[in-house]
């Protein structure tokens, strides 16, 4: 139940509403900072594009030294009708996903009867300050 602006809350977890909304300030006012961070991260990345996947590679700058690690194992399935063949079609379409962008490219939205739209996802947080944040002393 929402309350209503200007009034105390009686809701024991008034603190904790408190604290989430103003860290959740706080996170909002570092928005062009991680942007930067961000977009620094990329430019140096792209520096060891085609540097050996294997190999670690070392910076120096003249406050901070950055240690670019070797690229991540990423495994994927190379042969489909192998793993097809070795599940047999029962257990292969209990364990298959398809993306659903390949189906939405693919198929028309009134085709699309075999999919199915549940609300199950996460649920959001939305700090709306109700009176102007108190100054850090």
């Amino acid at each position: 139940m929402p309350v209503r602006k200007g009034k105390q809350s009686a809701d024991p977890r008034a603190a904790v509403i408190d604290e989430y909304g103003e860290l959740e300030r706080r996170i909002a006012l570092l928005g062009p900072v991680v942007a930067r961070r961000d977009a620094l991260r990329a430019q140096i990345l792209g520096w060891y594009e085609s540097h050996p996947a294997a190999e670690p590679a070392t910076l120096y700058g003249s406050q901070y030294q950055l240690d670019i690690s070797p690229r991540e194992f990423k495994r994927s399935i190379a042969d489909m009708a192998a793993v097809y063949r070795l599940f047999g079609q029962k257990r292969f379409l209990q364990f298959c996903q398809f993306p659903l962008g390949v189906i939405d490219s693919q198929v028309k939205p009134g085709d699309q009867v075999f999919l199915t739209r549940e609300r199950l996802g996460a649920r959001r947080v939305t700090a709306v300050p109700r009176a102007a944040p108190a100054r850090a002393a």
